[in-house]
């Protein structure tokens, strides 16, 4: 057999000391590197206060950007207006139903010409509060 190793045969890992005697830093190093960590913890503290900053910027143009995209959304909506019996059938229920939700005051109305009605928002707010629901295969009011 061979017994010569060859430093193409086996993979040694690089040094971990690297100039420092079992783990410990010679007083002499710990003095030299005083002003090179003092130089250090102000670069990382700055480069932490500008990374804040960074991070809050693009977070606030997140925010605009989605203001922007709700207000687009809004405007781009149809107002929806509903007299008595359309706004029962996009909720599903009866006219007697929508008439005495009307009565306890528990659903958004207004009245024109003595008539009720409703708008989109405020029945799809009524409905999310999960008070009543719209029944299923029914087609929304045009």
């Amino acid at each position: 057999m061979n017994d010569q190793v060859t430093s193409e045969s086996v993979m040694c890992p690089a040094p971990k000391n690297s100039g420092r005697t079992h783990g410990r830093v010679s007083r002499e190093s710990n003095r030299n590197d005083s002003p090179i960590r003092e130089r250090i913890s102000k670069s990382v503290t700055r480069l932490t206060s500008v990374i804040e900053q960074a991070i809050l910027d693009a977070l606030d143009q997140v925010v605009c950007a989605k203001d922007e995209a709700v207000r687009r959304i809004a405007d781009m909506a149809p107002v929806a207006d509903f007299d008595l019996p359309q706004a029962a059938k996009y909720l599903g229920v009866s006219k007697r139903t929508l008439q005495r939700r009307v009565t306890e005051r528990s659903i958004a109305y207004r009245r024109e010409g003595g008539r009720l009605r409703f708008t989109l928002a405020a029945l799809d707010e009524y409905r999310l509060a999960g008070t009543i629901g719209a029944r299923e295969g029914r087609p929304l009011p045009t």
